[in-house]
Parts: structure tokens; C-alpha cells; sequence
């Protein structure tokens, strides 16, 4: 608080601490970061980032948070160092712990190959999109690094398609997805009519038409029967 706020909020001085440690060295990291999470200057995927390497140094800094006091952390409801940093973390910031474990999680599991490529593609309307959306995150983040990868380069239209281009505008982590499960049907069976909506035209008595549909993936079947007597070997099948 510079001294033109002091003086708005009645004080006559201004509270300083002065901390001796190496630059460079993980006090000092923490305390950068502890200023910048403070300024909130960053989007939620960079404070996510931050709150991971927090967490990290923090652990470096005080070690008995994982381990001289697990004994105790855990009989007061916090079973590991995650939960136990959170909740310092969240009195810190002035939220629930739970929304300080999400922050986390993000920050731990995205992949650095999906943080360049977000870095590289920052000018785009998905990608921005992207880094302030927890939920897209947290959907990301639930698949292995490799295949973040994929799923960030299809919602960006960075990655290398034969998909035509109105097939591969994608929105969401899940859409992405389910364009990527479109291409690799249309390489196992052949085009398809999009990958929101996939369907096979052909005569379904005939067993190659049949084995093009996976095991499984059939929600609901709706028909209209035909009429006559023409169609009663149909019912027979």
C-alpha cells in the first residue's frame, strides 16, 4: 500500500517487512510470486501456474508441511501436503480450499508443450478463451500430456488435419475431442457426415454396414417401420 492510500485509510505509517534472503533462491521466488498474485495481473491458467510452483517452493521452504506434521495435518482433516498447503493458501487468498486444490491440479497436470503452444497462438479468440476458462482447464487437464497436446492444436486449428475447414471449428475441449474421435472414424471407416452428428446410410442387413458402428455406441434406436407386405421380412431380421 504506497502512502497516498495510508493516509485515504487514517494511517500515519506504513507496515514494512524486510526479508534477507539470496536472489534467486526459493524465498525470494515466493515472495515474487506472492506479489504478483497479489496484483492479479494474470489470467486464471497463469495464476493456476503460479499456485503449482507456489505450492512447490513452499513444500522446499517448509518441509515439515509434508512431513514432521503429516500425523497431525491429517487429524484435522488435511491427509496430504496438497491439502495442507491449500488451506494456508486459501486463508491467504480469501478462498476455499477446494477452489485453491482446483488452481492447483491445473497448474500441476497441464503439459509445457500445451503452455507454448498457448503462448505461440495468444492472439487467438480460442486461446484466450482457453487461458481464463477454469472449466475448459480442468477438462484438459484430465487427459495425459500427449493428448493435451492434440486437443489444445485442434481447439486452436493449429494442428495438421485432412478434415475440411468448417469441420474443424471447434469451441471447447470437448468438441475438440469428439473432431478428433470424428477424423480417426473417417481413417478406420471412411467419411463421415460430422463429427457432432455422425451417421451411416446404407442397408443395416448387411453385416459390413453393421460392423462400421462400434460396440457400444448406440444411445437410442429410432424408427419409422415400414408398412406392407413388402416390408415384413424386415421385422423377421
Amino acid at each position: 500500500v504506497d502512502a497516498r492510500h495510508c493516509t485515504k485509510l487514517g494511517k500515519e505509517t506504513i507496515p514494512a517487512w524486510l526479508v534477507d534472503c539470496p536472489p534467486g533462491s526459493p524465498e525470494a521466488r515466493l515472495i515474487a510470486i506472492e506479489s504478483d498474485l497479489v496484483g492479479k495481473w494474470f489470467n486464471e491458467l497463469e495464476v493456476s501456474c503460479l499456485m503449482a510452483e507456489r505450492k512447490r517452493l513452499y513444500l522446499d521452504v517448509n518441509p515439515e508441511t509434508a512431513k514432521g506434521v503429516a500425523g497431525a495435518l491429517a487429524k484435522h482433516g488435511c491427509a496430504n501436503d496438497k491439502m495442507s498447503f491449500a488451506e494456508t493458501a486459501a486463508n491467504n487468498a480469501n478462498l476455499s480450499k477446494r477452489s485453491i486444490e482446483r488452481k492447483i491440479s491445473i497448474g500441476e497436470k497441464i503439459s509445457l508443450d500445451v503452455l507454448d503452444e498457448l503462448e505461440q497462438q495468444s492472439h487467438k479468440h480460442n486461446a484466450k478463451h482457453f487461458c481464463k476458462s477454469q472449466k475448459e482447464q480442468l477438462e484438459l487437464v484430465k487427459h495425459p500430456a500427449e493428448m493435451q497436446l492434440q486437443l489444445i492444436k485442434r481447439l486452436l486449428g493449429t494442428d495438421e488435419s485432412k478434415l475440411p475447414k468448417y469441420e474443424l471449428q471447434t469451441k471447447s475441449i470437448a468438441q475438440a475431442k469428439l473432431s478428433l474421435k470424428h477424423e480417426a472414424n473417417i481413417e478406420k471407416y471412411g467419411k463421415l457426415s460430422n463429427h457432432s452428428f455422425p451417421f451411416k446410410h446404407g442397408d443395416f442387413t448387411d453385416q459390413t454396414i453393421v460392423d462400421q458402428i462400434e460396440d457400444g455406441s448406440v444411445s437410442l434406436i429410432l424408427t419409422d417401420m415400414p408398412y406392407g407386405k413388402d416390408g415384413l421380412p424386415l421385422l423377421e431380421d
